[in-house]
C-alpha cells in the first residue's frame, strides 16, 4: 500500500520528507538495505507477522516522540525507511564511553551483555539521515509498558542489545528460529526478564494503530522466546 494510501487509511496529519520532514544528511555507502524509496535500508518485522508489516514511523514524522508502528511494507513509503547502525559489542561500548559518554547504561548491563552486540535502528526518509532513532523514553529507564519512539540518536534509550542467545544472560537456551532475535533495550536494570522490543495486542491493520512498546521477555520451559511480537529480523531488499 503506498504512502498516500494510508493516509486516507486514518492518518489526520502527515509531514513528507520534502516538507515536513527534519532532513539532516545523505546516507554513507556502507547501510545495508531497503525499500526502493531508500537505497539502504533496513526492514525491521516480527515473526509474528512476517516482512509483510514492517518498521513504520506513523504519519511519517521525523520528530522527537513520534509514533512507531507495524504497517503493511510499501517500495514507496519513506515512512518504512529505516537503517541499522552496527556499534560493536556493548563491552567495546562501555570501555570507550564508561560514564562519561552518550551511553550510560549500568555496570551491570555491561557485565550481563558484555559481548552481546549492540544497535541503533535510525529513521531515514527517502534516504536522507533525520538524527532520530527507535528508542524510548530519553532520561528514563525504560518500564514495562513504555511505548516505543523516535528520540534522538546516539543516546542509551536508542540502544538495543542482539543477545547471543534469546533469553537472560544467566540461562543460555536453544538459539531462536533462524536469523530473528530478540531486541533488549539499553535502559534495561532486570538482567534476567529484560525488557524487549514488543509488539503488543492488536493487528498491523487495527485503528487506532497498535504502537510498539517493552516488555519484559516472555519465555518457554526451555527459555525460548515464547512471544513471537518478541522476535524480529531485517530483510534487506535493495533498490532500484
Amino acid at each position: 500500500m503506498s504512502f498516500m494510501a494510508k493516509i486516507a487509511a486514518g492518518a489526520a496529519t502527515l509531514a513528507l520528507a520534502s516538507g515536513g520532514v527534519g532532513i539532516a544528511g545523505t546516507l554513507s555507502a556502507s547501510a545495508s538495505a531497503e525499500t526502493s524509496s531508500c537505497h539502504h535500508c533496513d526492514n525491521w518485522y516480527t515473526q509474528k507477522f512476517g516482512p509483510a508489516f514492517i518498521l513504520d514511523d506513523l504519519y511519517g514524522h521525523a520528530s522527537a516522540g513520534n509514533a512507531l508502528i507495524l504497517y503493511q511494507a510499501s517500495s514507496s513509503d519513506p515512512a518504512e525507511d529505516f537503517v541499522t547502525d552496527d556499534l560493536g559489542s556493548v563491552g567495546s561500548l562501555s570501555d570507550q564511553h564508561g560514564h562519561h559518554g552518550h551511553y550510560q547504561f549500568s555496570p551491570g548491563f555491561a557485565q550481563a551483555y558484555g559481548s552481546d552486540d549492540a544497535i541503533e535502528i535510525r529513521y531515514v526518509p527517502l534516504g536522507r539521515d533525520s538524527n532520530f532513532c527507535v528508542g524510548t523514553w530519553p532520561g528514563e529507564v525504560a518500564q514495562p509498558g513504555f511505548k516505543i519512539r523516535l528520540e534522538a540518536c546516539g543516546e542509551t534509550n536508542t540502544l538495543f542489545v542482539k543477545p547471543a542467545a534469546d533469553a537472560g544472560p544467566n540461562t543460555p537456551p536453544p538459539p531462536p528460529p533462524a536469523g530473528y532475535t530478540s531486541l533488549i533495550t539499553g535502559t534495561d536494570t532486570n538482567y534476567t526478564d529484560p525488557l524487549v522490543l514488543n509488539y503488543p495486542a492488536g493487528r498491523p491493520t487495527d485503528l487506532p494503530r497498535p504502537w510498539l512498546n517493552v516488555e519484559p521477555l516472555s519465555t518457554d520451559s526451555q527459555h525460548h522466546s515464547a512471544h513471537d511480537g518478541q522476535l524480529w529480523k531485517d530483510k534487506m531488499v535493495y533498490g532500484s
